[in-house]
C-alpha cells in the first residue's frame, strides 16, 4: 500500500531549494536519514540544412527528497509543492493529515505565502488473492468494476482505467484497476484511486484542510463501491 498527499503551489519566483533543506533539518532533525535533490532534465535538437543535428541539455534544480531510515515515509519539498508519500505501515488519514500539517508549516516558512493551485489524495493498494484450488479467478467475486471477461477465456494481462466524476461535487477521480506480478500462489492486482481538487485557487488552507476530508471521502467511496466484501475481507 502507498498513500500520497500532494498540495501543489504557483511560486510567483524561485528560491534557493537548499533552504527546503536547511527548514527540514531544523525542525524534524531525527526525522530523515536521506536527503536526494529533484533536478528537471530539458532536451533539444536542431536538424540544420547540411543534416548535422546540434543537442543542448538543460537542468534546474526543482527541490528535495527526504527518506526516514526505513524508507517508509518520503517528504518531497518542491518549487511546485509539497507531496508526502507514505508506505506500509500507513498511520491512517488522521494521524497522516497531522504530519502534512507540520510538513506544510515547514513548507511555508520556506516560501511565504503563495496560491495553491492543487490538493490531491492518491491510494494505491495491493490486492493479493489467494489461487483457488480450481486454478482460475472469478474477478466478479472481488471487484465491482472490472470488464466481464467472455466465457472459455482466460485474462493474462489486465488494465482498465476510469475517470469519475459527481455533478454535485468538484471533486474528480482517476481510478486504475490493473493486475500485477503474482505472488506465490496468488492472484495479485493494484487498485490505483486518486481523488483531485484541480483547479483548487485556495489561499485559506483551513479551506484547504476541509477539502482533503472530501477527497478522502472520495477515496473511500471509490474502494467501496469497486471491491467486494469477499475483497474487503483480504484487508481485515
Amino acid at each position: 500500500m502507498e498513500v500520497i498527499y500532494s498540495i501543489r503551489t504557483a511560486l510567483p519566483e524561485a528560491i534557493d531549494i537548499n533552504k527546503f533543506q536547511e527548514a527540514v533539518k531544523r525542525r524534524f532533525p531525527s526525522e530523515f536519514t536521506e536527503f536526494h535533490e529533484f533536478r528537471t532534465v530539458q532536451g533539444a535538437i536542431t536538424l540544420k540544412q547540411d543534416g548535422i543535428t546540434d543537442g543542448q541539455l538543460h537542468t534546474d534544480a526543482v527541490g528535495f527528497r527526504c527518506l526516514n531510515k526505513d524508507k517508509t515515509f518520503l517528504a518531497h519539498y518542491l518549487l511546485q509543492g509539497l507531496t508526502l508519500n507514505f508506505l506500509r505501515p500507513y498511520p491512517g488519514y488522521d494521524a497522516a493529515m497531522e504530519r502534512l500539517k507540520r510538513h506544510w508549516a515547514v513548507y511555508r516558512e520556506v516560501i511565504g505565502e503563495v496560491p495553491i493551485t492543487s490538493l490531491s489524495l492518491r491510494y494505491i493498494d495491493r490486492i493479493d488473492i489467494p489461487q483457488p484450488e480450481t486454478g482460475s479467478l472469478d474477478l466478479d467475486t472481488y471487484f465491482t468494476i472490472v470488464s466481464k471477461i467472455p466465457d472459455g477465456l482466460s485474462v493474462q494481462h489486465c488494465y482498465q482505467q476510469y475517470w469519475l466524476n459527481d455533478p454535485a461535487s468538484d471533486v474528480r477521480a482517476r481510478v486504475i484497476w490493473s493486475s500485477l506480478e503474482n505472488l506465490p500462489g496468488h492472484f495479485s492486482f493494484a487498485l490505483d484511486t486518486e481523488a483531485m481538487l484541480d483547479p483548487a485557487n485556495i489561499t485559506d488552507m483551513g479551506e484547504g484542510w476541509t477539502r482533503f476530508n472530501d477527497l478522502h471521502a472520495w477515496c473511500t467511496h471509490v474502494f467501496d463501491h469497486s471491491t467486494t466484501d469477499t475483497c474487503k475481507a483480504l484487508f481485515q
